[in-house]
């Protein structure tokens, strides 16, 4: 049995319009990687560990109050509900037919570092990155 998707030109579209209401609504863009970036400013606070990345980007309110924590959590809550009520939460990996589990693992873990890392540096986020 095929598994029926939403069509890509749709969903497109539709992110587009949730991207324009965001500006619109809370003044700000979508984004996931900035979360990323809290967390770990919050790391090096909580270990004291003096270093300019963390003076740069010292969020102004708590970690529990950030925008794009509370999005972030919002988007985990969403996309759990919506697989769980198209039936699509089942264990296992997705990889091709000549990959390991392993290897799998360690090239999304190894592209998923590095586009972090090139969005933060480009000035931007991984979402701006897919859009």
């Amino acid at each position: 049995m095929q598994t029926k998707y939403i069509n890509p030109y749709l969903a497109g579209i539709l992110l587009g319009l949730v991207l324009l209401f965001s500006f619109l609504i809370a003044g700000r863009g979508i984004g996931a990687s900035g979360a990323v970036n809290q967390v770990v400013v919050k790391g090096y606070e909580i270990s004291s560990i003096d270093h300019i990345y963390v003076e740069k980007y010292q969020p102004t309110e708590p970690i529990t109050q950030n925008w794009i924590m509370i999005e972030v959590f919002g988007i985990f809550l969403g996309a759990l509900l919506s697989a769980k009520l198209a039936g699509r939460i089942k264990p296992g990996i997705m990889k091709g037919v000549n990959m390991t589990n392993r290897k799998r693992l360690i090239s999304a873990a190894s592209g998923g570092i590095l586009m972090g890392i090139g969005a933060r540096l480009a000035g931007g986020c991984t979402s701006g990155q897919a859009l």
